[in-house]
């Protein structure tokens, strides 16, 4: 663990491959987090590399010569943990992901599921990455999930008679607008949910106006800190959760 540990930080510093498939928050606030450990009374040369762009050897060796004294500090141990196991959890967020692979098969290949659609908040699904794939037959990555009782069209519908009602469609939108919100944030994208939820609430629903711009502004506050190095990572982690709840029930309001 200690070894995955390490090139988990590397990678978060140099932003490798390896974390560009990963919540953007999660990685904005883990980076920010080991930057501010590694400038710990540090000399103004180690904060102007960690600052600077490239540089990418000077900073992995100095996660390798800082790691094993930081992890002495109980309170960054701690840390570390909570924060590897947040990776975990991001890392799970996949399906049907080839990462680095040589894939050779004789007959057809298949990346994908079969069966009924659904809306399993996947961060990354059905994706061939840095990878070769050959195949003698036909190759198909994505789901296959049309299902229907009758007939399914494809194209532009168009209506010769009443529109349906306003709020009919009122409705409708604001639905559709709260099942993206609440994707969103099982991203991980608090963010993302955020100014989105703003713009809607701003033309569609005025009376959770003023609760989502306290919640944004709480949301940069936690962030400044973050940056600043003035909140540690556990009580961020209590914070950012704590936001995600209550952003949870005002897209509950919507409509």
């Amino acid at each position: 663990m200690i070894d995955a540990a390490k090139t988990l930080l590397i990678d978060l510093l140099l932003g490798n491959d390896a974390v560009q498939h990963l919540s953007p928050d999660f990685v904005a606030a883990s980076s920010q987090w080991l930057r501010n450990w590694l400038q710990r009374d540090s000399d103004a040369i180690t904060r102007a590399i960690l600052d600077s762009a490239g540089n990418e050897p000077l900073k992995k060796l100095m996660v390798e010569e800082k790691f094993p004294v930081l992890l002495q500090n109980p309170t960054f141990s701690q840390e570390l943990l909570q924060l590897f196991a947040q990776y975990a959890q991001q890392k799970e967020r996949q399906k049907n992901v080839v990462d680095n692979s040589n894939i050779d098969v004789k007959g057809n290949a298949v990346i994908g599921d079969n069966g009924p659609a659904t809306d399993d908040g996947y961060d990354q699904k059905n994706k061939v990455s840095g990878s070769t794939l050959q195949a003698g037959g036909d190759v198909r990555v994505g789901d296959q999930n049309l299902q229907a009782g009758g007939n399914i069209h494809f194209g532009d519908v168009h209506y010769h008679g009443a529109p349906p009602p306003a709020s009919s469609q009122g409705g409708a939108a604001s639905s559709t607008t709260a099942r993206q919100l609440r994707d969103l944030v099982a991203a991980g994208r608090t963010g993302d949910a955020i100014n989105q939820l703003r713009s809607h609430t701003e033309q569609n629903d005025t009376h959770l106006r003023d609760e989502v711009s306290q919640l944004s502004a709480r949301w940069e506050n936690l962030k400044r800190r973050e940056r600043i190095g003035v909140i540690n990572y556990s009580e961020a982690t209590l914070e950012r959760n704590q936001l995600n709840n209550a952003l949870l029930e005002l897209i509950g309001g919507l409509g």
